[in-house]
């Protein structure tokens, strides 16, 4: 388990069906950059509805976006980037903070990923920050250049339904003080924990 990479069906998170399965992941929390708490504004149904779930419980599951998707080259010093879609709402805060000024690049963030194992006939959860905790991170940079991204313009889930989101994409790099506990399965049998950051410089 060397590369942690997982696409999610956000559509599918958006309106889950009884009849299908389908990886899904969570954008739990994020806060940062100067006072930016994006709000926990999405309630969408829970497809792990047996028990063993140690994150996402309960019939519904309360969440600032929805995953398109997660990407981890898996090492205790490397980013993750997540790629969701947020409410309008949090997008146009998003903007807002960006067009006011980032004085600083911390935030927290925590996330959960869940996922159909065919051969156990379960779910299990793939991917989340355990204990609950909040990752501490800094938004990355590429070339000079902030990794943080607000579509201007939103994405209809479905053609019948009249609900729009705006993807939201961000790169985290981990901080050389905390260094939470990440644990990641590609089944329900397969679970890793690996620890993010706390490298001294």
């Amino acid at each position: 388990m060397a590369g942690l990479n997982f696409e999610c069906d956000w559509r599918y998170a958006m309106n889950i069906s009884p009849t299908q399965k389908a990886r899904t992941g969570y954008l739990l929390l994020w806060n940062g950059i100067g006072g930016l708490n994006l709000t926990a504004d999405l309630s969408v149904a829970n497809p792990y509805t047996s028990t063993g779930a140690e994150v996402i419980k309960g019939r519904e599951i309360k969440c600032v976006g929805v995953m398109e998707s997660f990407a981890f080259s898996g090492d205790r010093d490397d980013p993750i980037r997540i790629a969701c879609y947020v409410t309008t709402a949090n997008a146009n805060a998003m903007r807002a903070k960006i067009a006011s000024g980032i004085t600083t690049t911390k935030l927290k963030f925590s996330f959960a990923i869940c996922d159909f194992d065919t051969e156990e006939q379960r779910w299990f959860e793939s991917g989340f920050v355990q204990g609950g905790a909040k990752a501490p991170a800094v938004v990355d940079t590429m070339d000079g250049r902030l990794q943080l991204f607000i579509d201007a313009t939103p994405t209809r889930i479905q053609p019948d339904i009249d609900v729009s989101l705006c993807r939201f994409e961000f790169q985290a790099a981990p901080t050389t003080k905390e260094s939470p506990n990440l644990q990641f399965a590609t089944g329900a049998k397969q679970k890793v924990v690996k620890g993010w950051g706390g490298l001294a410089e």
